[in-house]
């Protein structure tokens, strides 16, 4: 009926809202928490490892979306194998696009430091590590976006505000230490991207048994 169609989509609208404030908040918070518990040099560096991530982000992103809508067809017409294979498809081509970035960031990171903020070397090796888990997080694929195409955005929210509190509880836990902040940006980051590649691995890729006896 037109009145369910219609609070499908004021549903649909909520959770599309609520995962915009939730990458607001991943966005923002490390960076307003670091200059208020410990101060602007610090809230600066936790910046241009954001940047960095948003570099990682801006360079496979657009690739992936491409084939959103290809998703939500596969979906809705029950194919899950060639659902699998697209999604495998994207991850390859995401790991071009990260090979390169994963040369500079990891094998001279100083490259980057020197041209963004040169007082930030004596940070070479926290810098790797962020860089790492940042370039492994996008070698998943689009994870979130396919759930969303595919009628699993609440589960896509639940999986990144669990990972929000994660970092949460890395901030309280590690509140001495001067870069707090980048530590439970990395386990957000990890959390969040793992916990949903096993999610669509397990849940929406998963051929079924019946389906592969029949092939053999």
């Amino acid at each position: 009926s037109i009145r369910r169609q219609r609070q499908m989509c004021i549903r649909d609208r909520l959770q599309y809202q609520r995962s915009d404030i939730l990458q607001a908040m991943i966005g923002q918070l490390p960076v307003i928490l670091q200059y208020f518990f410990v101060g602007a040099f610090e809230a600066g560096i936790v910046s241009i490892v954001l940047l960095v991530k948003k570099l990682i982000n801006f360079v496979s992103g657009p690739t992936s979306k491409i084939f959103l809508p290809e998703f939500s067809r596969l979906y809705q017409a029950g194919d899950k194998k060639e659902l699998a294979s697209s999604f495998s498809m994207i991850m390859r081509i995401q790991m071009l696009f990260v090979g390169p970035l994963s040369v500079v960031l990891i094998g001279y990171p100083q490259v980057i430091l020197n041209f963004l903020a040169k007082e930030m070397l004596t940070q070479t090796g926290l810098f790797i590590g962020c860089s790492f888990v940042f370039l492994f997080a996008a070698t998943l694929g689009p994870c979130g976006g396919l759930m969303q195409m595919t009628d699993h955005e609440k589960a896509d929210n639940v999986f990144r505000e669990a990972a929000i509190f994660l970092m949460l509880l890395v901030f309280a836990v590690m509140h001495r230490n001067p870069l707090f902040a980048l530590y439970g940006l990395c386990i957000q980051t990890f959390a969040e991207s793992f916990s949903k590649f096993v999610f669509v691995c397990l849940s929406l890729i998963h051929i079924s048994e019946p389906t592969r006896h029949a092939q053999i």
